[in-house]
C-alpha cells in the first residue's frame, strides 16, 4: 500500500514537470495589436498584416482623403467587406482633416463578387446623412444640397476604396429598403448622382479619381482662397514644415497686408516624387497690383507636402507666390 502510494506520488509529480513545460497559458496574446485592427480569434486560417488605404471625406471640402490602415484580415474573411466596416466606423487617426460620411447606423448585409463587378447590400440607414450633418442649417434647399452630396462621397468613399485592392473595378449597389435581409438598386440621385438619368436605377459604379484629394486639388483650394482673401484657408493647406519657427497667426496678419487682388490662375502640370510624400505643381497666375497693372507669372513651380494624408503647400512656394516681387 505505501509502495503504491509512492508510485502514486512521482505519477503526479511527472505530470506536473511536463505540464510545466507544455506552458498551459491561458488565451490571452500580451501582444495584442491595436483596438483598431480587426481581429478573429474563431478563425485559425494564415493572415498577416497589411496596410490598406481608406478614403474619408476631407472636412468642409468635395474631396476624399486617405488614411492608411493596418489590417490583419484573414484569407478566409471578405477584405471588401472589412474595409466598408472600417469606413462606417469612421477615421480613428490623428488627422483632424478628415471625417466619416456614412451613416454610423447603416449595416451591411452581403457583400458578394463576380468578375470585376463587387455586389454591395447595405441597410437603408446609408441614405441618410451621418448624425449632426447640417444641424446648423435653416435653410433647406442647402440642406438637401448638402445630404446629396454627402451620398455622393459616401458612394465613392466605398467604390474607390475597395477598388484600390483591385480586385474589382465596379461596385453595385443594393439598399435593404424593407429589413427583409435583401436589397434592390436605388435611383441614382437616392445615391447622391444628380444630372442626367439620376431617376433611372444605379448602374456598377467605376472609381472616380477626380474626387481624391491631390497635389492639383490643394494648391486650386488655395489659389481660389487667396483670391477670397481667405488667409485662414489658406494657411489650413499651408505646410510650415520647412519653416517650423513661423508663427501662423503672424502669417496671417502679414498676408492680409498684402493689397494684391489674384485675376487669373492655371494649372499647367504636376508631379508626384517617387517617395510619395512631396509634389511639383506648375502654374501661372495674373495679380493685380495697387496701381491696377497687371502682373503675370508664368511657369511657376509649387513644392506641395503631404502630411498625415493631406496635401499641403509649402510655406516657401506660397511666399513666392504672395510676395515675390512684389515684397
Amino acid at each position: 500500500m505505501i509502495k503504491l502510494k509512492k508510485y502514486t506520488l512521482i505519477l503526479i509529480q511527472i505530470i506536473f514537470v511536463i505540464s510545466s513545460l507544455t506552458g498551459c497559458s491561458p488565451l490571452v496574446n500580451e501582444d495584442q495589436p491595436d483596438d483598431d485592427i480587426p481581429l478573429f480569434p474563431d478563425d485559425t486560417s494564415e493572415a498577416q498584416a497589411k496596410e490598406y488605404m481608406l478614403y474619408f471625406q476631407l472636412d468642409g471640402e468635395n474631396y476624399l482623403a486617405p488614411e492608411i490602415k493596418t489590417f490583419t484580415i484573414p484569407e478566409s474573411k471578405n477584405i471588401e467587406e472589412t474595409l466598408i466596416r472600417e469606413l462606417i466606423n469612421g477615421p480613428k487617426g490623428n488627422s483632424n482633416s478628415i471625417i466619416a460620411n456614412i451613416n454610423e447606423n447603416t449595416r451591411i448585409i452581403s457583400v458578394k463578387g463576380k468578375e470585376d463587378v463587387l455586389f454591395v447590400s447595405l441597410s437603408k440607414d446609408f441614405l441618410s446623412p451621418p448624425s449632426g450633418l447640417g444641424d446648423d442649417i435653416e435653410d433647406e434647399q442647402l440642406k438637401d444640397d448638402l445630404f446629396l452630396n454627402n451620398q455622393k462621397m459616401a458612394l465613392y468613399s466605398i467604390v474607390n476604396t475597395v477598388t484600390e485592392l483591385g480586385r474589382y473595378s465596379y461596385v453595385q449597389f443594393f439598399i435593404d429598403y424593407d429589413n427583409n435581409g435583401t436589397g434592390t438598386r436605388p435611383t441614382s440621385k437616392a445615391m447622391g448622382l444628380v444630372g442626367e438619368g439620376e431617376n433611372q436605377l444605379i448602374e456598377p459604379v467605376f472609381r472616380n479619381t477626380d474626387v481624391i484629394f491631390s497635389p492639383v486639388s490643394s494648391i486650386s483650394i488655395i489659389m481660389n482662397a487667396i483670391s477670397e482673401k481667405n488667409w485662414n484657408k489658406v494657411l489650413k493647406y499651408t505646410s510650415i514644415a520647412e519653416n517650423p519657427d513661423d508663427n501662423i497667426e503672424e502669417l496671417v496678419r502679414q498676408f492680409e497686408l498684402i493689397d494684391l487682388s489674384l485675376l487669373e490662375y492655371n494649372l499647367i502640370d504636376y508631379t508626384v516624387n517617387l517617395n510619395g510624400k512631396s509634389s511639383v505643381v506648375v502654374l501661372s497666375y495674373t495679380f493685380a497690383a495697387t496701381d491696377g497693372t497687371a502682373n503675370l507669372k508664368e511657369n511657376i513651380s509649387v513644392k506641395m507636402l503631404l502630411e498625415d494624408g493631406i496635401w499641403k503647400c509649402s510655406i516657401t512656394s506660397l511666399n513666392q507666390i504672395l510676395l515675390g516681387e512684389y515684397s
